[in-house]
């Protein structure tokens, strides 16, 4: 009986060396693979409730135990130190704070069932100066990004990620229109300009979300302004064309201010 216990016994400290589970107020905890799971949904699924490992590149896996893992709980990865995650195909919500002030983090690879994005989520990620929100997103915390200064959103067209960069006043590249379907068609012209609507980057005589895309692509070299149009109707402040055009008419467009007179007819003086 002694031989069994002893036996019974080191069974019990191997199993604990490798999966520790326990119980804190009815919720059940397991740590494993660098992660402390949570069950949720009751007990149909995991959650995310903390990283305890090391490595500063993290992929959060779809299942564990065959359950699947749904969502990054609240301050998960808070005193962290990693420099890049990627999401689990099955996660649907980063909850609040998950990601808070993790200043290393340099990337994050979002999934395309991913729903939500909670109050703070990557608040203070300073190192974070690009994202790609996919057009699974229909909800994102106002202060999802707070002190993510050089933060730009990559989104696509009339998508919520899109429309939030606009009302929040984050630059943004519209993915969509990074990549075009139909070949670009910036063909010369050799009438001279005698007017033009101010911010009407695209010359379509209104101003929208695209002419703040036309001036990003034609910042970003990806097309061509062979008469000089993009530069004079897209420099709202007449400053020269830069980024902040972009951002100015994105502010108008979100009714935030129009300093500058954007949407205005301006004639050229010959």
């Amino acid at each position: 009986m002694k031989k069994i216990k002893m036996i019974l016994s080191a069974l019990m400290v191997i199993l604990v060396v490798f999966t520790s589970i326990y119980t804190v107020f009815a919720a059940v905890y397991i740590e494993d693979w660098g992660f402390r799971f949570e069950k949720v949904n009751n007990g149909s699924a995991y959650e995310v409730n903390k990283y305890i490992g090391n490595d500063s590149v993290v992929n959060i896996p779809d299942n564990y135990n065959g359950f699947q893992i749904i969502s990054v709980g609240e301050y998960a990865f808070v005193d962290t130190s990693i420099s890049s995650v990627t999401l689990g195909k099955n996660v649907t919500e980063v909850k609040n704070g998950a990601f808070i002030n993790v200043t290393t983090l340099t990337s994050a690879v979002l999934n395309d069932t991913l729903t939500d994005i909670g109050s703070l989520a990557f608040a203070g990620c300073t190192g974070l100066t690009e994202l790609t929100i996919p057009a699974s997103v229909s909800t994102i915390a106002d202060d999802a990004f707070t002190n993510c200064d050089d933060l730009v959103i990559k989104c696509y067209t009339d998508s919520y990620a899109h429309t939030y960069a606009v009302e929040n006043d984050i630059d943004f590249v519209l993915i969509d229109a990074e990549n075009p379907t139909d070949a670009p068609t910036d063909e010369p012209t050799t009438a001279p300009i005698t007017s033009y609507v101010r911010g009407d980057a695209d010359h379509d005589g209104k101003v929208t979300i695209i002419d703040a895309t036309k001036i990003q692509r034609f910042l970003a070299k990806l097309v061509d302004d062979p008469d000089g149009y993009i530069r004079l109707a897209g420099d709202v402040d007449g400053d020269g064309l830069n980024i902040i055009d972009a951002t100015r008419i994105q502010r108008y467009l979100a009714r935030i201010d129009n300093p500058y007179n954007i949407s205005e007819l301006v004639k050229v003086d010959e």
